[in-house]
């Protein structure tokens, strides 16, 4: 595989290796020895924007080598993925303040997991680390092979990589899109003018209740069963402005709305809104921004799913992308949109009622012919004198059954659908908010075979039990 560096601009390459140092759990330090042979480490860190915060013991080699040369350099990323890694050169700085003054709480967070998977108490961590080495980065260095790199998408991590290549080992011939959202440790909140809340709850499928689009991919897709069409062609616009579609629990006349990231540096921008009314449904997210806004607010940005599109899985795929997905990811969740299915107890209950209404109709059916032919028997008797065939009155019985069958299963097909609807259409209420509000799921397998299927079962049975002779008979005056 032929790796090479990358001829970006410096902003750019910068920007690319922040990507990787934003969700990187591992940076690679090298040092220089007192004997000029380098001296190489992975280890734990924490990156503010602008520079590396390292944890070491007091006594370790490479606090020995920074004392002596402070010239460092880095790497991180996954070479797993084309090379897509990230050099840096920096210089660094060995702090006199303990581990536990300047280390962030947001360090010991990132590697909570890792500390308890070896019996480490942040305490016991910051007491066995206690010296802290700052890095600040000179130079950087994206590098990759001839594909274009993930890191430069935003916010790509090592595990966000590793579930695409996974789906697509799975689903090859299926479309993958990335869904973006706001960065589940970002507290942000939307609020609109004479309003306290504006949802009755949140059910959401993603690590994130705030997603990030322009207006196109594939969050109108995900939204389908909320938003139709029509209305995402209203909505879009907004965001193409640089507004905002904001969900609400009822009807409201506003025409913005504040998003408001909490915090320390609390900021707040004021953006156009287009508004969706979910009534007392619950809402999959509260808002979709666009990414001048999230710019706007210096909101960070990561994946938080991958939209499949195409052939729909297969039962047997589907059960080995879970199993794959739960692999590598524990907390992760597939959903396959299969459309309405019916549970195995409904398919009884309909093959049940379908069996009531077969034998009431073929019933009726019956009583209708016979009682046609026989009001029709001077007629047969005519057609028997003028030399017609013995089956023809067989075919005529058939005929008759084939008429007054499709007639009555139709009418009865067009009747039963009023009350049919009326009495699913409370029942079948969704209160997710993630899909149609309602389902109409008609039986056509059952209603074909009551309107085409039975009428010709009917006519067979008239036909082999009508009398192909009249008998005969002789007036007397």
């Amino acid at each position: 595989m032929d790796a090479h560096r990358s001829r970006q601009p410096a902003d750019q390459a910068a920007a690319r290796v922040s990507r990787l140092l934003e969700f990187e759990p591992v940076v690679w330090l090298s040092t220089v020895r007192p004997d000029g042979l380098p001296h190489l480490l992975p280890i734990w860190f924490s990156w503010d924007g602008e520079s590396l915060l390292i944890a070491s013991k007091p006594h370790a080699r490479k606090i020995a080598n920074l004392r002596a040369n402070p010239r460092v350099m880095l790497a991180l990323g996954e070479p797993e993925d084309d090379f897509d890694v990230g050099l840096l050169e920096g210089v660094a700085e060995v702090l006199d303040a303990p581990a536990a003054e300047v280390l962030p709480r947001t360090h010991l967070r990132k590697y909570r997991e890792q500390m308890a998977a070896i019996g480490l108490s942040d305490e016991e961590y910051l007491e066995t680390y206690s010296l802290v080495v700052r890095v600040r980065p000179t130079k950087f260095f994206p590098w990759h092979g001839r594909t274009t790199p993930a890191s430069g998408r935003p916010g790509l991590t090592r595990a966000d990589r590793r579930l695409q290549a996974a789906v697509r080992r799975v689903a090859p011939d299926a479309t993958v899109s990335l869904v973006r959202g706001v960065a589940t440790r970002q507290y942000v909140r939307i609020a609109i003018s004479g309003q306290h809340a504006l949802l009755g709850g949140v059910s959401s499928r993603f690590p994130s209740e705030f997603l990030v689009s322009d207006g196109s991919g594939p969050v109108p897709s995900l939204l389908h069963g909320l938003v139709p069409p029509s209305a995402w062609a209203r909505l879009a616009p907004v965001l193409a402005r640089g507004g905002a579609v904001v969900f609400t629990s009822g009807p409201t006349r506003a025409i913005s709305a504040r998003l408001i990231v909490a915090g320390r540096h609390a900021r707040r921008v004021r953006v156009s809104a287009g508004l969706v009314d979910v009534g007392s449904a619950y809402a999959p997210v509260q808002a979709v921004v666009p990414s001048s806004v999230v710019h706007r607010l210096g909101i960070q940005v990561r994946p938080v799913g991958l939209l499949l599109g195409g052939r729909t899985l297969t039962a047997d795929r589907e059960s080995t992308l879970r199993q794959t997905l739960a692999a590598l990811e524990p907390s992760s969740s597939l959903y396959v949109e299969r459309g309405y299915q019916v549970p195995g107890s409904e398919r009884v209950v309909l093959w049940i009622l379908f069996g009531l209404a077969a034998v009431l109709m073929l019933g009726g059916t019956l009583t209708a012919t016979f009682l046609a032919l026989s009001d029709a028997r001077p007629d047969l008797a005519t057609l028997s004198a003028v030399g017609a065939s013995p089956r023809t009155r067989r075919a005529v019985a058939a005929s008759y059954a084939v008429s007054v069958g499709v007639v009555g299963a139709v009418l009865g097909a067009a009747v039963g659908f009023v009350p049919g609807i009326a009495v699913s259409y409370p029942l079948t209420r969704s209160f997710s908010g993630t899909g149609p509000s309602h389902y109409l799921s008609i039986p056509w397998l059952q209603i074909v075979g009551l309107v085409l299927l039975l009428p010709l079962v009917t006519a067979l049975v008239v036909g082999l039990l009508a009398r192909s002779r009249l008998p005969l008979v002789a007036r007397l005056d």
